[in-house]
Formats: C-alpha cells, structure tokens, sequence
C-alpha cells in the first residue's frame, strides 16, 4: 500500500508545479481556488516534513486534492470554451460595428461632400482636415493646398467657441474677399472628448448685393412715392420718409395712429364707404384722395390701396401707396378756373359793354332831366319877378310866391340827387372801363389820392352802413398820399370788403350777440415806402380756423348768405398785382381783420 502511495505521490509531486501553475492561471481567470490552493499548499508542506510519519494521510488528501484538480480543470476548460465563444462574438460584433462605422462615415462624407454650403472641418489646432467641393470651389486655387492648412490664412480671425454665427470676409487664393456667413460648431467624441471642429460657410455675395440693390430702390421710392402699412383695423405699422417729410409729421406721431389722422374733410362719407368696401373685399383700390398735413394743407395723391396676406393666405392688412399730385391739381383747377373766367370774361364783356350803353343812356337822360330843370329854374325866376313887378288879382300873389317856393325847393332837391346820380354813374362808367381793360388784358393803372379814393367808397358805402347798424372809422394818418394802381378795382376792393363785413356784422345783430357793428379801416405805409397795407376790422361772425386758409378759393365763405365769389375775385386782382393778403379770427363769433399788402407804384411791379 505504501508502495502505491509513493507512487501517487510522485505522480503528485511530478503534475504539483503544472497543476500550481494552472491554478495560478485559475486565479488571474476569476476562478476561486484560493482557499484550496492554500489548502493544498499547507497540505504539500506538511507532507514534505513529514512524509513518513503520514503517509497513510497522503493517498487520501492526494485523492481529494486530484479530485479538486480535476474540477479546476474541467472548470477551466468550460471557461476557455466560453472565452472562445465571447471572442467570437466580440470579434462578430466588433466586424458588425465597423461595417456600421464605415457606412456612417462614407454616408457622412457623401453628406459632407455634397453640401450645397462650403465646409471645413478643423482639427485641434485649428488646421483644415477635411473639405468638400463647394468649399473647395469657394476659394479657389489647388484643392489639395487646402489639407493642413491654418483657418487663419483663410480668416483673419476665429472664432474660439463654437456654434457661433456671424458674417466673415473669406480672402480666397484668387485675392478677393468674399461676404459668408459663417457657422461654427465643435466636433466631439466619445467620451465628450473634443475632436476638432465644423465650419458652415455660406456665400452671401448676391445677398448683399441684393441687399444694396433694394437699398437704392428704397431710396428711389422714398424720393417719389408715399408709403403706409396698416394692419386690418387701418391703424398705420409703418410710414417711409417721403411720407414723413410730405406731411410733417414724425414717426412716433404716425405709428400706431388711425389713417383718419391725415382726413382733410373733403371727400364724402358715401366715398370712404365705397373705398372701404373695395379694399375690404379684396381689391385694390385705385384714385385721388385729397388729405393734409400736420398744418392743415391739403395733399392730393393718385393713391393705390391694396389688400396684404400671410403666408396662410390671411389678410394681414393693407399697402397705400401715393404719387403727390398736389401741384398738378392745382395747375389743372387753375387751368378750369381759368377757362371758366374766360367764359365769364367773355360773358362779362357782352354785359359790361350793355351795362355802359344803360348807363350812357341813363347818364344822357340825366343830363336831360338837369337842363329841363335850368329851364323850370329859369320859369321859377321869371314867377319871383312877375310875383313882385306886375300888380295881380288879390291872393294870387301869396300862392304865386308859395309854388315859386316849392318848385324851389324841387329843383334843388332833385339837383342834389341828380348830382349824386351823376356822380355814381361817372363812379360805375370807371368801374366799367376797369373792367373791361381786365377783360381785355389791358393797363388799366393810374395815379390818384388814396385819400380821396377811400372817403369815395365811403360815401357810396354810406347806404349799406346804415342799413346793418354799422359804424365806419377809417385811419389814414399813415397812408401815402397818393398811389398808382387801378382806381375802381381798387375802390370796389374796398367796398367788397366793408360789404362783407356788415354782413357778417348783420347776422352776429341778428343773433343777438351785437347791438352795433363796427369797421375800422387802418392804413399804413410800410419803412421801405415802397408798400402800403390796407386793414379791415370788423366785429362779426368771424371765420372757423378750418377755413381760413380755404377762404379765398372759389365758393367758400363763412357766412350763411354768401356765395365765395367776392373774396376769391378780390384775391385774384391782389395777386394780379403781386401783393398779398391773409385774414387773422379767433374764431366763430370773434370778429375777423383782413389784411392786404400793395404796392405803392403797382406799373413798378407789372
């Protein structure tokens, strides 16, 4: 027996190293032998110490540990047959994954490739990698003298973070620098380890040119045409800077305002339904809108409304836009008023010229009547003659004296009216021929005392004075003495003018605002002598600050029995002669100064 034990025991000893090492190797593989390891060990030591004292021990613990060798083997075999698997399936795995990565990264340069924006991606130390042909086409030269390349060359500045946005200079190897919009962003791995990063360059060459293009059209449409845009309520979001300028008004005045801000009062409610309609339906709308400014002066424009979308299709509100025609509707009402004077002057000469044949005729039956009355004079001499030398039947004397008196007294009246009538008629004859030379586009001026003129016209206006309870004060301390301009039309100025006052002053009596009117005519010679103004006060109804500078056109005028005419004539024959006039009231009820400027020697300024 002990025999076969020292056989095993060497066959122990002989496999003891191998199996050590195998366990060793156990052990760097995870397989927990240690404590049998340390087991056997104690067990091998013992045995060498005291091998013959327990050999009996030997067989037994050389079987159990063979037993235990045998299992860390079979163990180790399964897990070498299980690490195989595992390195097949990494290496499964690990194929897998590089096919997938080349795929990604053949996709990617595909993607990179052909981008339509120039790309550029940079290593670590800001050199160029990787290209693709739109960048490569961007900057020119050999595409191969772009790998390694420092971005500095390329941009005289970098950025040092990345997803930043802004436009750049690109110098290209051709010498031009050209306008993109760069893009940046970090290129990283695994790991949030940085890698390098992506430049996104996008060509904006045609879009800033593009950009100064609409510049210049802008400029072009601010100097020519009036733009608004409105939302759908008509309150205005945007005016450009003709339209500023046009109106007076600033920007922080427009925005946000109504387009009713710029009404002048001129058209129709019925013509604001219908352009409403219009432009509410979706039609653009196409006419002539008379508006004002920030002072009150009418604008005219050939106005174009129209209907904005969305990109829904949704209205978002409306574009105007105006052409200023102010000056040419004026030239065309002056060219209307003209024809229509001209048929006026053509009509007036017919009736001027009939007008003098009455008048002459009626000035000759005056004359008429003047030498019937010397002659009734001379029968009224011959009765106080024959009354006081022939003797007469008793009481005819008496009544002989009495029809003397009153035939008297007849023939003075009726030759004081007939003087009057005379002298109004040589006034109307002067009235007449001034006419008919403006008619006739003749020089009608001449040099008279301007004195003399105005107590004429008060002297004729006496009548209508009287009528509407008003007084008339006339100031001439300051006046030239005299002046060369067209007599009558001058004093039939004057007489249009304190006409139009008691009337204005008849309808304030009316109302009970007034007891008594009063005019006071002012006339002062200016420093330069070369001047003169002419002042008419007067206490009437006066004129509503919205019509005083309308209020010698045409058919305009404040008082309810008025026509327009008188004033719109009387500025034409000021402006014939260059001069000026304006009208200064508070208001309704607060009375009214008309004020005209003259020339004192009018053929100096023809």
């Amino acid at each position: 027996m002990i025999g076969n034990v020292l056989v095993h025991l060497r066959i122990i000893v002989s496999y003891t190293a191998e199996a050590e090492q195998w366990l060793a190797q156990s052990m760097e593989s995870k397989i927990n032998l240690k404590p049998l390891h340390q087991q056997y060990s104690a067990f091998y030591s013992h045995s060498q110490s005291a091998r013959d004292d327990k050999l009996h021990w030997i067989e037994l613990f050389a079987t159990i540990l063979l037993i235990g060798i045998f299992i860390a083997l079979e163990r180790l075999r399964r897990a070498r047959a299980m690490l195989q698997v595992w390195n097949q399936n990494l290496q499964s795995q690990i194929e897998r994954r590089t096919r997938e990565l080349q795929t990604a990264r053949e996709e990617a340069d595909r993607v990179v490739e052909y981008a339509a924006d120039p790309l550029l991606v940079l290593d670590l130390n800001r050199r160029i990698v990787r290209f693709n042909h739109a960048a490569a086409e961007l900057i020119g030269g050999d595409p191969s003298s772009l790998l390694h390349r420092p971005i500095q060359e390329l941009f005289h500045t970098s950025n040092s973070e990345g997803g930043d946005h802004e436009e750049r200079w690109l110098q290209t190897d051709a010498g031009n620098q050209v306008p993109v919009l760069l893009s940046t962003s970090l290129l990283m791995g695994e790991g949030d380890n940085q890698l390098g990063e992506v430049w996104s360059l996008r060509d904006i060459s045609q879009v800033k040119q593009l950009y100064a293009d609409m510049h210049t059209y802008q400029q072009a449409i601010d100097r020519l045409l009036l733009l608004t845009v409105a939302d759908t309520q008509g309150i205005i979001t945007y005016a450009n800077s003709n339209f500023l300028e046009r109106t007076g008004y600033r920007e922080e005045e427009v925005i946000g305002q109504n387009h009713s801000l710029l009404n002048s009062g001129y058209h129709t409610n019925e013509f604001w339904s219908e352009f409403w309609k219009a432009i509410t339906s979706g039609e653009v709308w196409h006419g002539e809108i008379c508006n004002q400014d920030k002072q009150g002066h009418k604008i005219w424009s050939d106005s174009s409304v129209s209907p904005m979308f969305n990109v829904n299709g949704e209205k978002s509100g409306y574009l105007a836009i105006r052409v200023d025609i102010t000056e040419q509707v004026e030239l065309r009402n002056e060219r209307e008023r003209q024809a229509y004077e001209g048929g006026i002057e053509e009509i007036s000469s017919s009736i001027l010229h009939n007008i003098g044949n009455t008048i002459t005729g009626a000035e000759h039956q005056a004359i008429d009547i003047k030498q019937r009355m010397d002659a009734l004079s001379r029968v009224v001499n011959y009765l106080q003659r024959l009354s006081q030398q022939q003797p007469l039947p008793d009481g005819e004397s008496p009544r002989l004296q009495q029809l003397s008196e009153t035939l008297g007294d007849f023939i003075s009246h009726s030759g004081h009216t007939l003087q009057q009538q005379a002298s109004t008629f040589s006034h109307i004859e002067g009235i007449i021929a001034a006419q008919r030379q403006v008619v006739q586009g003749g020089n009608w001026m001449s040099r008279f005392d301007l004195s003399e003129a105005v107590h004429e016209v008060e002297q004729l206006m006496q009548s209508i004075l009287e009528k509407y309870q008003t007084a008339l004060t006339v100031h001439l301390d300051q006046a030239p003495v005299a002046v060369t301009l067209p007599k009558s039309p001058f004093q039939q100025m004057l007489a249009n003018l304190i006409k139009n006052s008691c009337e204005s002053i008849g309808e304030q009596v009316l109302l009970g605002k007034i007891a008594q009117g009063q005019v006071t005519i002012t006339i002062t010679q200016s420093k330069s002598q070369n001047k003169f103004t002419v002042m008419v006060e007067d206490n009437g109804v006066g004129i509503p600050k919205q019509k005083q500078q309308e209020i010698f056109s045409r058919g305009v005028t404040s008082k309810e029995s008025g026509t327009g005419q008188g004033l719109h004539s009387l500025a034409l024959f000021i402006q014939r002669l260059s001069g000026e006039i304006k009208v200064e009231s508070e208001g309704t009820g607060q009375g009214a100064c008309f004020s005209i400027t003259l020339p004192v020697d009018g053929e100096s300024n023809e």
